[in-house]
């Protein structure tokens, strides 16, 4: 399970380029797309798109939703993004072990 984001307004905070030649990137402005998505063995995703900030709250309502439809032991892997190392989510992962 991991989350991401995309917009059609690029941000490019550094570039190569040769020697006085300039980088020109044409663009509209758009909103934010934010997903999170669960992906099995078989590569099969599950995905949930946003337009609002992803945070904790915002992936523990993912996991309960995603975990709903489980019929077996399922494990899911995560980095150690802010949304996953926050006390509500710890809290909240704390609890669901307890409801093994």
């Amino acid at each position: 399970m991991d989350e991401t984001g995309f917009c059609l307004t690029p941000y490019l905070p550094y570039a190569w380029q040769e020697k006085g030649e300039q980088i020109q990137i044409r663009t509209s402005a758009s909103k934010r797309l934010n997903i999170i998505v669960f992906m099995n063995r078989k590569n099969d995703l599950d995905v949930y798109v946003f337009e609002c900030k992803i945070n904790s709250e915002v992936v523990i309502a993912c996991i309960d939703t995603f975990c709903e439809n489980l019929t077996k032991k399922t494990v899911i892997f995560i980095d150690n993004a802010p949304t996953h190392t926050s006390n509500i989510f710890y809290d909240k992962m704390s609890e669901r072990k307890q409801k093994k």
